[in-house]
């Protein structure tokens, strides 16, 4: 007879709930009720209950997870659909009942899934919570239905069981979510009819988030912003909070990054650092020691941040950022030095300065963040409306942006910020190749990871179709398709950074629009709202987000498609020389489209397409 098995204290606390839930598993057979004789103690886990909107029987699985595959995945969450949900469109949402419970365990298996409650002992025979592999498996047996769906031209994602649908129309999403539940319930699932809404409406509850596609904007739930006040104030005014306070905080902070600017990310570092040096020690979950100075102001942050109930727009306004005047950095094993440049990256004026001995030793990224503070320090009556700072230490760059666990270099990054905010002008650091750092005259150059590089006999006979694009909103110096163009980071002859920024540029004569897969749906919606006439260049990859932007309906191409031209697979797409990207070859490895869009008020006329 194997021990009996330390169920923990959540579910001791809600004995009652889980004899119901038990009862209930039962019932559906879930689970299945065993004599303890066949059970080895290995196999017996702890029952817990998680806490939240509402209570969940948990198998904690934590010792068998050791020894499961649990291979990292993509999963639709609001970041995915964040830049294709329809301007002042309409939604539905759609909870599947018991999804998990669906599937149901390999034979072999499920010996391992044993727990034991009042002296008796039960197996699971059914996907659970708690195993590490489940939120894959479910994932994955879900994704046909959203391939079959988003080549149809619906607009659906399912993140596990909570689904949502999304239309520009009442009609359409209307349609939309009937072929949704009809296909899902043909299938054998079944849905939480309490946490559905099939009536499509401007507004939505999705993941803790209310979306509202009137106002184009997201933010907390009420119910989820109540929560975090909650976790909040059992912090912060608990005597000694424990690790698993701090856990439950961080994990709240986690939850709602997407709602947060790089100000309140930096707002994050204190927690974080006692929770890494605990855990570095092997600290156990229920160690107590006082609230820092650090982690009281944060608290506090966050608290009148919370009041306010932080929100989101959808569609973030297009504001040009003027860098009049770039810097940059670099530092060696003993000093730190500084370039002004202006917007063409003409040398203006340069300086150095030995570093202070309590550097000397420390790491690069210290000594990076000094120059930083350096630079800008030196230059900073030489700017006017906003400077781009260059370094060559990737860590410092990103550490500018977010702050560090390492007490040391978020102090320093903190000395930057003050910088800044006493100066009050825009700030962006960048990283650029270390062999584009050397000389203090030379224009800084930027590595782009999605360097697409579209043969000239490609773009010939596309502009023998449609004319020469006054402007690249997508390229560098090395690949641009016109003299005009913007990047993603800084290189010479860019015309700005980040198209997404530049207002004007978007209303110029016929763009060229080729920009990341990633970046496509985003395109697509500034397009729109800037009215503006483009080539636009992507994958035919029917089951990404974009595809029903494209082709709603699955069946004709979206109205502001006038034209278009098909480059099949097996196509030599890209450059010799180029970086394939996100291709991995120079030849394409699926179907490639360039679209002639047109968002104007008179738009050019309409042409057939016949794929």
């Amino acid at each position: 007879m194997p021990p009996i098995s330390r169920n923990r204290k959540s579910a001791l606390e809600h004995s009652n709930f889980v004899c119901s839930e038990i009862s209930d598993l039962l019932k559906t057979g879930a689970v299945r009720k065993v004599n303890n004789s066949h059970l080895s103690s290995l196999h017996v886990h702890p029952l817990s209950v998680a806490t939240g909107k509402k209570l969940r029987l948990v198998l904690d699985l934590s010792h068998l997870n050791k020894f499961v595959d649990a291979p990292k995945f993509k999963i639709d969450d609001l970041s995915k659909i964040l830049h294709v949900l329809p301007y002042q469109g309409f939604m539905t949402t759609f909870d599947l009942k018991a999804g998990y419970h669906h599937i149901r365990m390999c034979p072999e298996h499920i010996k391992y899934l044993g727990f034991e409650w009042q002296g008796a002992y039960y197996q699971f025979v059914v996907l659970l919570f708690g195993l590490s592999s489940a939120p894959h498996i479910f994932t994955k047996i879900l994704r046909p239905f959203i391939r079959k769906w988003r080549i149809s031209g619906l607009g659906v994602a399912i993140y596990i069981d909570d689904g949502i649908v999304f239309d520009c129309c009442r009609q359409s999403c209307s349609r939309a979510s009937s072929i949704v539940k009809e296909d899902l319930t043909a299938a054998g699932w079944h849905f939480a009819k309490e946490k559905c809404t099939w009536t499509p409406s401007r507004t939505a509850t999705w993941l803790g988030f209310y979306i509202d596609l009137l106002k184009m904007s997201f933010s907390l739930s009420p119910e989820r912003l109540t929560r975090a006040k909650q976790k909040l104030e059992n912090f912060r005014y608990r005597y000694k909070p424990s690790l698993h306070d701090r856990l439950r905080w961080s994990g709240t902070l986690a939850s709602i990054h997407l709602l947060m600017s790089d100000s309140d990310t930096r707002m994050t570092r204190a927690v974080s650092r006692e929770i890494a040096a605990a855990q570095s020690q092997d600290w156990p979950l229920h160690r107590k020691w006082d609230v820092t100075k650090e982690e009281l102001g944060e608290l506090d942050y966050w608290k009148n941040r919370l009041h306010l109930n932080p929100q989101k727009s959808l569609f973030p306004p297009m504001e040009f950022k003027n860098w009049d005047k770039i810097i940059n950095v670099d530092a060696s094993a003993h000093s730190v030095g500084a370039v002004l440049l202006d917007r063409k990256g003409s040398s203006l004026a340069r300086t150095f300065r030995e570093l202070p001995s309590d550097l000397v030793d420390q790491s690069s990224t210290a000594r990076e963040l000094f120059a930083i503070k350096f630079g800008l320090e030196t230059f900073a009556d030489h700017v006017q409306s906003g400077v781009l700072l260059n370094t060559d230490n990737q860590a410092a760059a990103i550490i500018c942006k977010k702050g560090s666990l390492n007490l040391q270099l978020h102090q320093l990054a903190q000395n930057i910020w003050d910088i800044q905010n006493a100066y009050n002008y825009p700030l962006l650091v960048a990283w650029i190749p270390r062999e584009n750092n050397v000389e203090a005259d030379e224009a800084s150059r930027l590595m782009d990871f999605d360097d697409w590089r579209i043969s000239d006999s490609i773009f010939e006979s596309i502009t023998n179709r449609w004319g020469t694009p006054s402007i690249d909103m997508f390229a560098n110096d090395r690949n641009t398709k016109s003299d005009i163009f913007f990047s993603s980071s800084y290189c010479p002859g860019t015309s700005g950074i980040d198209a997404f920024e530049h207002t004007s540029a978007w209303k110029h004569g016929l763009l060229w629009l080729v920009p990341p897969v990633s970046l496509v749906g985003k395109t697509i919606r500034w397009a729109f709202h800037a009215k503006a006439f483009g080539i636009l260049g992507c994958p035919l990859w029917t089951s990404q987000p974009y595809f029903p932007i494209l082709k709603p309906g699955g069946t004709n191409w979206a109205h502001f498609v006038k034209d278009g031209i098909l480059f099949p697979m097996g196509t030599k797409l890209l450059k010799d020389e180029a970086l394939a990207g996100a291709f991995g070859s120079k030849f394409s490895k699926s179907p490639f489209i360039f679209l002639l869009v047109d968002f104007r008020d008179q738009p050019y006329q309409r042409k057939t397409l016949h794929f």
